[in-house]
C-alpha cells in the first residue's frame, strides 16, 4: 500500500453536468476549487496549470510553471 500524496488533486462532475477540480490538503480541507468546465479535459488542464505553478513557486520562488506531464490527478468519479 502506498502513502497518499498531498496536496491531492481531484476532478469530479457536478449535478449540473459540468466538470470541477479541487485541490485538497492533507487534513481534507479544500485549498482551491475551479469553475465548472463542459469537458473533463479542460478541468484536468486547469489542475495541471494551477498545480504546476504552485509547486514551481514553492520550490524556486518564481512564477514560471514547469511541465506537469507526470502530475497525479485523482478522478473522483472514476473517469480518466
Amino acid at each position: 500500500m502506498t502513502a497518499e500524496r498531498f496536496p491531492r488533486y481531484e476532478i469530479f462532475q457536478g449535478t449540473d453536468q459540468l466538470w470541477y477540480a479541487h485541490i485538497r490538503a492533507a487534513n481534507g480541507r479544500i485549498l482551491a476549487s475551479s469553475e465548472g468546465y463542459k469537458r473533463h479535459q479542460d478541468a484536468m488542464r486547469c489542475v495541471k496549470l494551477i498545480a504546476g505553478g504552485v509547486i514551481h513557486r514553492l520550490l524556486t520562488g518564481t512564477t514560471v510553471s514547469p511541465r506537469t506531464d507526470d502530475l497525479e490527478v485523482r478522478d473522483v468519479d472514476g473517469e480518466s
